[in-house]
């Protein structure tokens, strides 16, 4: 997990915290650097000076973390750098589960536009269902890690066309930290499609969860497409199994 202190316009410090040695270290870095990294938390210096230079990143950045100033947590950069591992984690916890739940509000304000909206890609754009499913699943869950595998179609080749050939079903996995992005399922994906074959039974099935691993596994059936779903996450709760249940069954019964 990384936390962000952005110092000003240019500059930034990354607090990493490795959960398993529960240890904490820290780097500063160039402000172009946020882009490219995915943090669990950023925190920025709220004062007059950088604040309207930086508010164009803070907009952008918000859509993937939560993203909260300084004072509203009566911190400084001082201060933050005086809190040990447990406090950091403690802080960015409890900051990210009320994001999630706002992002969970928001879902429920606007479930009817969205469900929609995913029933529309996942009859005319498949691909881009699952990125966008990814995107929804990963704001309202706050996951470190996420991996949807899906049935996909491989086509042909100019050459293989020639020769008549068809297009093949193969295995996908859209995954990413910040953004997402779709492979060619591997060796490893494969095998997990076959390893939960059995529990594609439901359009919304919660599989495996366990709060001591953060891990969660989520299988479904929509139409005839398996989807296997499996996520590393903090928290997981009743209103978001029954959000997301209600949702993958409405798309189910399009």
């Amino acid at each position: 997990m990384k936390i962000a202190y952005i110092k000003s316009h240019t500059s930034m410090a990354e607090f990493k915290l490795d959960e398993k040695a529960q240890k904490l270290t820290k780097v500063s870095k160039d402000l172009t650097d946020l882009k490219e990294s995915s943090y669990a938390l950023i925190i920025f210096n709220n004062n007059e000076e950088s604040l309207v230079a930086i508010s164009g990143i803070i907009e952008h950045e918000s859509k993937f973390c939560p993203v909260v100033p300084d004072s509203s947590l009566s911190l400084d950069l001082e201060k933050i750098e005086n809190l040990d591992f447990s406090e950091l984690l403690s802080l960015s916890h409890k900051i990210t589960k009320s994001w999630v739940l706002k992002n969970n509000l928001s879902l429920i304000e606007n479930n009817y536009k969205v469900t929609n909206h995913l029933k529309d890609l996942w009859q005319n754009d498949r691909n881009s269902f699952f990125e966008e499913l990814w995107f929804i699943l990963k704001t309202n869950l706050a996951t470190s890690k996420l991996e949807i595998i899906f049935h996909d179609l491989k086509e042909p080749t100019d050459a293989q066309k020639e020769k008549g050939a068809k297009a093949e079903l193969m295995y996908a996995v859209v995954k990413g930290t910040k953004t997402q992005q779709i492979f060619e399922a591997k060796d490893l994906e494969s095998k997990l499609m076959q390893e939960y074959r059995n529990e594609f039974n439901a359009s919304f099935e919660i599989t495996e969860y366990s709060r001591e691993k953060n891990e969660l596994v989520i299988t479904s059936k929509i139409k005839l497409s398996p989807i296997l779903i499996l996520a590393k996450l903090a928290d997981f709760n009743s209103v978001q199994q029954a959000l997301f249940k209600g949702i993958f069954e409405s798309i189910s019964d399009s």
